[in-house]
C-alpha cells in the first residue's frame, strides 16, 4: 500500500498499516529537479515537513524508513543535501526508478554514444563459468539474464588513449574534474523485456550530470550516466550509472568508516581470487588497475586487489532472480570496499540483498522487484 503524505509529499500527517518489514530505499530523479515522498510503515505513524529540500524525516529513531520519489516537487536545487542526509541517517538503497523519456538531442548540451554488439554467446558462456554457475550455459535465442549486458558493448582503446588507472582517459563523454580515483559507486536498473542473446543490440548512452564537490574526504567528482540498451526499436532495458572521482590518497586523508550490514534472515558465502577478478575484467574490459595490479592498488590507498563493484552486483542480482523470479528492477550502492582476500557473506531479509565483509562491514546494498 502506498500513501502521499500531503499534497505533494510533505506537511500532513498519515497513517498506514500492513504486513512485512520495513523497507528501504529511495529513488531521485534529478532531470526533473522534484521528487515526490512516500513513506511507508507497518502499523506506524510517519510525517514529514518542510526541511531539507522541503523534505523531513522526524522520526530518526525508526530503524528502517522506506522513502520513494516518484515525481515531481520543486526541491529549488537542495536535493545532494537531502541525499547525503538520507544516507546518513539510514541504511538507504535506491528503490524502482521512475526512468522518464529523453530529451531530444536538439536539447542543450546532451552528449549521446552509441554502440553496437551482437551478444555473443561464447561470451554469456564464459561468464557463466567464471561465475561457477551449475547447469548449462545460456545460448542463442535464450534471455540474457540480469546484469550479463556488462560484458558486451566494449569500447577499446589503443594504450595511448588510456589512463593511469588503465581506463579510458577522462574527457568527451565523462568530463575530466581533475579527480584521478574513480568508483563505480551504484546504480539502477529497469529491465522492460528481456535481451536475447545471439541477436544484434544498441546501447545508446548519455551523460546525466556531472558535478564536483567538497567532502570529509576532499574534493570528489559525481558522474551520472543512463544506458538504453535496445533490440529492433525496442527499448529493453534502462540503466543509471553513478560514478564517484575522488583526489589521490594523502597521509592526511581521515580513516575511512563503513556500516554493518543487517541482520539476515538467509546468508551464503562467497570467495574470490585472482583468476575470478582477471577473468571478470577480461569479460568486461575493465581495464581499472585497481582489481589486478597490486602495487597499483596500494598506491590508491587499499589494502589488496579490490573485487568488482558490479561483480558484487551481478552476484546479487543473480541471487534475487532466483529468488523473486524475472526481476523488473535491480539497484545498488557500493559502501566499502571487498578485497580479494577476504571471504563475503552474502545475505537478504527478503526486501534488500547485501554483501558483507568478514568484520560485517556492509559493502553494497541492493534492492529488486
Amino acid at each position: 500500500m502506498r500513501l502521499p503524505i500531503g499534497q505533494h509529499g510533505f506537511g500532513k500527517e498519515a497513517q498506514v498499516s500492513g504486513p512485512g518489514h520495513w523497507s528501504v530505499g529511495m529513488w531521485l530523479e534529478r532531470r526533473l529537479r522534484g521528487v515526490q515522498v512516500y513513506f511507508l510503515r507497518p502499523e506506524a505513524k510517519c510525517s514529514a515537513s518542510s526541511a531539507i529540500g522541503n523534505i523531513k524525516i522526524e522520526d530518526l529513531h525508526a530503524k528502517r524508513i522506506s522513502v520513494e520519489c516518484c515525481s515531481r516537487v520543486d526541491v529549488t536545487g537542495r536535493q545532494d543535501k537531502m541525499v547525503q542526509r538520507l544516507y546518513r541517517n539510514f541504511h538507504l538503497a535506491p528503490t524502482r526508478p521512475s526512468f522518464q523519456p529523453w530529451r531530444t538531442m536538439a536539447d542543450a548540451d546532451d552528449q549521446l554514444q552509441t554502440l553496437s554488439d551482437q551478444l555473443d554467446p561464447a561470451r554469456a558462456a564464459a561468464l557463466h563459468v567464471a561465475l561457477g554457475l551449475a547447469g548449462a550455459p545460456p545460448i542463442d535465442d535464450d534471455p540474457l539474464p540480469p546484469f550479463w549486458h556488462q560484458i558486451y558493448f566494449w569500447t577499446p582503446r589503443p594504450v595511448g588513449a588510456l589512463g593511469v588507472d588503465g581506463h579510458t582517459a577522462l574527457g568527451g563523454l565523462i568530463p575530466d574534474m581533475g579527480l584521478p580515483r574513480r568508483m563505480w559507486a551504484g546504480g539502477a536498473l529497469e529491465f522492460r523485456a528481456p535481451l536475447v542473446i545471439g541477436q544484434k543490440a544498441e546501447k545508446q548512452t548519455r551523460l546525466i550530470s556531472a558535478t564536483r564537490k567538497t567532502g570529509r574526504s576532499g574534493p570528489l567528482g559525481f558522474v551520472r550516466l543512463e544506458h538504453r540498451l535496445m533490440q529492433g526499436s525496442e527499448v529493453r532495458v534502462v540503466e543509471q550509472q553513478d560514478l564517484v572521482f575522488r583526489a589521490a590518497p594523502a597521509a592526511s586523508d581521515p580513516a575511512p568508516t563503513f556500516k554493518l550490514a543487517p541482520d539476515a534472515t538467509e546468508s551464503k558465502t562467497a570467495q574470490f581470487n585472482e583468476l575470478t577478478l582477471f577473468r571478470y575484467s577480461a569479460l568486461t574490459l575493465n581495464g581499472h588497475r585497481i582489481h589486478y595490479d597490486a602495487p597499483y592498488a596500494a598506491s590508491e590507498g587499499y589494502g589488496g586487489l579490490v573485487v568488482h563493484g558490479p561483480l558484487l552486483a551481478q552476484l546479487l542480482a543473480g541471487w534475487a532472480a532466483e529468488k523473486l523470479g524475472v526481476l523488473k528492477w535491480f539497484s545498488f550502492r557500493a559502501s566499502s570496499p571487498l578485497f580479494v582476500q577476504e571471504a563475503a557473506t552474502l545475505g537478504t531479509d527478503g526486501a534488500r540483498f547485501w554483501v558483507a565483509g568478514p568484520d560485517g562491514r556492509l559493502c553494497m546494498m541492493a534492492e529488486a522487484a
